[in-house]
């Protein structure tokens, strides 16, 4: 949770507004802040990071959670496959 000077939490619209803005000025479409967890996991699935850190990451309790949350892209997949086909040749 994130705080105002005062210690009192960021009211949800003006943090979300934040969000856009901060999306807008980098040039990214206008996505759900929540997106950026299922980004962050994906991210550090793709660095080879142990799912149990990734979990404690997101402050998920169960790692079954955290693999909800990991997409496997296209380039992942062509990797896997790769590696995959080196390994039965």
């Amino acid at each position: 949770m994130w705080s105002t000077p005062t210690g009192q939490p960021i009211p949800a619209d003006a943090d979300r507004a934040a969000w856009h803005a901060a999306l807008a000025r980098a040039g990214l479409p206008p996505v759900p802040p929540h997106t950026a967890r299922h980004t962050t996991a994906t991210l550090l699935m793709d660095l080879g990071i142990d799912v149990t850190v990734i979990q404690a990451i997101l402050g998920h309790t169960a790692p079954l959670t955290t693999r909800g949350y990991q997409h496997a892209d296209l380039t992942m997949t062509r990797t896997a496959l790769a590696r995959l086909a080196d390994h039965v040749t």
